[in-house]
């Protein structure tokens, strides 16, 4: 048994409820009721300190609104909401800074961390401060000793819808210093915030912290850890345990909350235009985009999109890619080539239709109502793509997300972050870690582009997202692969093999040369290859070459059409044919060798006999024109001595 200790003001409960009917406050008045928590561990005996009121309920005025909020019939507080000139809207902002009531959207929870039946200590709750400043939790600001503060998570709950992405900014306290982080935290969503900013601790050791959230619902949870009954901290990294701990908010101000108020009017930002009524600022739907300033939101013309809502513009569409006014995203062509400058056709015709086709096993994205994903397993990652369109992710907690993107990239199992893991509701924790598993980082589709690089044939599509708020550029390369087995199988067969197996069978794809990521769950650009018949260009008319086969036959020599580079469907070959072995066609190098020595003979006895006629009087002598000679030749020997001897 514990001794009770005196009774002092933070031992006493304040309870508003209207005299008649619903709420706690009927014409500005309400019943104030005074009550001791449960379960009471005071002694309201003891002189000189607290007791209850002698009349309790005391009809009292209500206790104020909220910054600009309102009664205007005296019960409910209402949100001020100016009336703004065209091109403008009230901004609107929700401060909590009040603390006599627990205000709409506010919810408390104690769960039990020591494993023990039975219904949590209330008293480790959070409570209203008496002197309505803040909301707290723990000994060292409720006045309880070490040993009221129990055993467990003491959770509160603020549930907020945004019309449009803003921040939540709260002022708090931890105490001791070293709590933070450790014993006390702000959860959003269930999670850790990777973009919450704390600073401080200020004067009097207040922080501040910041935190970014996106357009919908969601729940910013204040969670404190508290001691058991020997002062030891669950915290494991709690070095110095403090008698007295504990956590306490004074101010949370949430910007762009549905059920805030306004004290002035300002321009929509870009992406955004003036609601109907004039008292709220929208963002701009898919296929719409405004530069802000009191602009409205107008469709994207023909060849532009807007992928994401809120865009301040529409981007053109990339290369091989096309889209109608007001679309959401670029779409590609059915038939995708390179164009040159003058946009005439430059290289081979890719059929992206069939591409498709092959990705998702035979079926394409017109036959579903939904776009279909596949996985693609690279190495150490696991991925789904759907080339060519869009879905959402691939497990059942994203269905009715409104986000899409081309390329989800599962992540590995992360251990669990900060000492409430594990601790918090089962359901909102296996959620959460479902949704965490998984990330888009190929939101948009860019352009198409055709690779063709000595041996390296294909279509090239280029994706753009965020990964941890940084830019993340992801290509998949879909590579031409003409001797692909699966794919080079008959139609029957192909339809057969598509009826028996899963439509969720795991392709396999490779990272490019150097372009390995460091780790599997970095933010580096990713650069991937698939390969595929299907990804092979279209076959033409006229790019087919006669190739003999074989040798010769009874029927003679066949010839078969072989294409001039890799292709798939298109053209048909023309039919292979049969000539005879000893034509002029089959014998060509002979024929064309044998022409050309008779021509060279031809030429040489020609020259030879030319040469011949020109000297053929010096080539031919007689026998008396031999005598004749001779005889001359003697008749001049003898002249010759004659005249000597004279």
């Amino acid at each position: 048994c514990l001794q009770l200790r005196p009774c002092h003001v933070f031992d006493q409960k304040v309870e508003y409820k209207a005299p008649t009917g619903k709420g706690y406050c009927v014409k500005n008045m309400t019943n104030k009721t005074v009550s001791w928590r449960l379960p009471k561990v005071c002694d309201e005996s003891s002189p000189g300190l607290v007791s209850l009121p002698q009349e309790s309920p005391q009809l009292v005025p209500c206790p104020p609104c909220q910054p600009n909020f309102v009664r205007l019939d005296g019960a409910v507080c209402v949100p001020v909401l100016r009336t703004c000139p065209h091109g403008f809207y009230p901004k609107r902002y929700l401060i909590l800074n009040r603390w006599e009531v627990w205000e709409p959207g506010l919810t408390r929870q104690v769960v039990r961390i020591d494993g023990s039946q039975g219904s949590p200590n209330q008293r480790a709750s959070w409570h209203l401060s008496p002197d309505a400043s803040s909301v707290m939790v723990g000994s060292a600001f409720l006045g309880l000793d070490e040993s009221e503060d129990g055993t467990g998570i003491a959770l509160l709950h603020v549930d907020v819808d945004l019309l449009d992405e803003g921040f939540a900014t709260v002022f708090f306290q931890a105490s001791p210093l070293e709590s933070w982080g450790k014993a006390g935290q702000i959860l959003l969503d269930g999670r850790n915030p990777s973009n919450m900013a704390i600073s401080g601790p200020l004067s009097g050791a207040l922080r501040t912290a910041e935190i970014w959230m996106p357009v919908g619902a969601h729940r910013i949870t204040f969670s404190w850890r508290s001691t058991d009954r020997h002062g030891d901290e669950v915290a494991d990294s709690l070095e110095e345990k403090a008698s007295l701990s504990g956590m306490r908010i004074l101010n949370l101000t949430i910007e762009n909350a549905a059920n805030g108020s306004s004290s002035n009017c300002t321009y929509c930002p870009p992406g955004h235009e003036v609601s109907a009524n004039g008292k709220a600022c929208l963002r701009c739907q898919a296929g719409r985009s405004s530069p802000g300033g009191g602009a409205s939101c107008d469709a994207c013309p023909s060849g532009f999109a807007a992928a994401l809502e809120g865009s301040a513009e529409c981007s053109r569409c990339g290369a091989g890619l096309r889209s109608s006014q007001g679309s959401a995203r670029c779409k590609p062509v059915d038939h995708f080539s390179q164009r040159s400058f003058v946009g005439a056709r430059e290289g081979p015709i890719f059929d992206l239709q069939a591409i498709s086709k092959a990705w998702l096993g035979g079926a394409t994205d017109e036959d579903e109502r939904e776009p279909r994903l596949r996985m693609l397993r690279v190495e150490d990652r696991l991925l789904y793509i759907n080339p060519f369109a869009a879905a959402v992710g691939p497990t059942s907690n994203l269905a009715g997300s409104p986000m899409r993107a081309y390329v989800w990239e599962r992540m590995p199992a992360a251990p669990p972050q900060g000492p409430d893991a594990g601790a918090l509701d089962t359901g909102v924790c296996e959620a959460t870690n479902s949704l965490a598993s998984y990330r888009g980082v190929g939101d948009v589709l860019r352009s198409l582009e055709v690779v063709h690089e000595g041996d390296l044939l294909g279509v090239r599509a280029n994706y753009t997202g965020q990964c941890e708020g940084a830019p993340r550029t992801t290509s998949l390369l879909l590579r031409c692969d003409i001797q692909d087995a699966s794919s080079a199988l008959s139609n029957q067969w192909s339809s057969l093999l598509d009826r028996f197996l899963p439509q969720s069978e795991v392709l396999h794809g490779s990272y490019l040369p150097g372009h390995h990521p460091l780790s599997s769950r970095s933010c580096e650009d990713l650069h991937i290859e698939w390969q595929d018949r299907a990804a092979c260009p279209l076959c033409e008319e006229g790019e087919f070459l006669p190739v003999a086969v074989g040798d010769c036959s009874t029927l003679g020599q066949r010839f078969a059409y072989f294409p001039k580079r890799p292709c798939a469907n298109g053209a048909r070959s023309p039919a292979d044919e049969y000539r005879p072995c000893g034509s002029f066609w089959t014998q060509t190098p002979v024929i064309l060798s044998i022409l050309a020595a008779i021509v060279v003979v031809s030429c040489a006895l020609g020259y030879v006999l030319v040469l011949r006629r020109r000297y053929a009087q010096y080539m031919r002598l007689d026998e008396s024109e031999e005598k004749t000679d001779q005889g001359d030749q003697v008749v001049v020997a003898d002249q010759i001595g004659a005249s000597s001897s004279v």
